[in-house]
């Protein structure tokens, strides 16, 4: 329970002053029931040329349904959110894999192999709703809005204005028709009603990526072996709200601001320093490729296999190793792969100053007996 002070539940009886109430803080659902998946999976496998060349190819189609959902409750039913089973979605795509043996000789063995993942997803039904819009907390900060989920649509589509850079002297009159001024960030009015406002949003980017990918390769020369391990995300986009809060005039910290509009500097796209201008307001400013391509692992060993036969080790492996060595990315912040929202399922694409990848070195030691 929570009090009405903090739930903002006053309410006023029989012509009294404000008296303080008291509200549940999560209304219980009687009605939860757990969600159901139903899934069908197809899949081939092969191999050719004595085994030199195999792979596999697999379907799927996955439907799940009573999906669980917080979904907000009015304030006159005491706010908040309850938990609800509103709806089905469903999932397919095609997982592919290709593994080719190069070389295999007495004293070479090459073998790589690569794997390519596409999935599909579309929100089928949200009970009564057609679409609900998604939040996401990091810290005590609560981001409210930046996704949305649309019947017959994508989960992970991220909601927002065009940002159009910002007004020029030469547009003084026409941005005063917006309330703002030369300098000022410049937002499409989609409705044409000279107003920026939530009416102006629109889908302007997706968290989901089109495609996965890896690829991964073994060499072996006599006793060295060396593996190599690559992994990808292509086609995604990213909420960089670590881009965003630096370069606001209460966090100023990017060096991009040093390029920020000003009378001399006019065909910047970086609104001057403001408290009043919406500058952090959700927008495609702050959304960003995240496809990347990442070097994952690369291990380099040595095995002693002619040890003398009088020690009861038979046979030692000398190996050194590293982890995430390097990443291909236009992603301007930590880590692509960064999530503040966890392990949410509707919820995702969001970084506020993730955790870069860690690059790591090993050197070790293995003995068989």
């Amino acid at each position: 329970m929570s009090s009405g002070n903090g739930q903002g539940m006053n309410y006023h009886f029989d012509n009294t002053s404000t008296s303080i109430g008291v509200a549940p803080s999560t209304p219980a659902n009687q009605d939860l029931k757990w969600e159901t998946t139903q899934q069908t999976n197809v899949g081939l496998d092969f191999a050719v040329l004595n085994g030199r060349l195999s792979g596999a190819v697999d379907y799927y189609y996955k439907k799940t349904v009573d999906l669980l959902f917080n979904v907000s409750v009015p304030d006159y039913l005491y706010g908040g959110s309850v938990l609800k089973n509103v709806g089905s979605m469903r999932n397919k795509g095609w997982e592919f894999m290709l593994t080719g043996v190069l070389a295999d000789s007495k004293d070479w063995f090459v073998e790589t192999s690569a794997t390519l993942s596409l999935n599909r997803n579309k929100v089928l039904n949200m009970g009564e709703e057609e679409e609900i819009f998604v939040n996401s907390s990091y810290g005590s900060r609560v981001y409210t809005g930046y996704s949305v989920l649309h019947v017959g649509e994508p989960i992970g589509q991220m909601y927002g204005l065009q940002y159009l850079g910002t007004w020029k002297s030469s547009e003084a009159a026409e941005a005063a028709k917006y309330g703002a001024v030369p300098g000022d960030s410049k937002y499409a009015d989609l409705n044409g009603d000279n107003t920026i406002n939530g009416e102006d949003m629109s889908v302007i980017g997706h968290a989901l990526p089109k495609f996965t990918y890896s690829w991964n390769t073994t060499v072996s020369y006599k006793n060295w072996d060396l593996n190599v391990l690559f992994n990808g995300v292509q086609g995604n986009d990213i909420w960089n709200f670590t881009r965003a809060t630096m370069n606001t005039a209460y966090v100023p910290t990017d060096v991009a601001v040093l390029d920020r509009w000003s009378p001399t500097n006019e065909n910047s796209n970086y609104p001057e320093f403001s408290n009043s201008n919406r500058n952090e307001t959700q927008s495609d400013r702050w959304l960003e490729n995240g496809s990347y391509l990442r070097l994952s692992n690369l291990t380099l060993g040595y095995t002693f296999n002619q040890l003398k036969r009088n020690t009861f080790v038979q046979e030692a492996k000398l190996y050194v190793s590293a982890q995430n060595l390097f990443t291909i990315t236009k992603y301007s912040g930590y880590n692509p792969e960064s999530n503040m929202s966890g392990n949410s399922d509707t919820a995702f694409g969001y970084d506020a100053s993730g955790y870069p990848a860690v690059r790591s070195f090993m050197v070790g030691v293995k003995f068989a007996f």
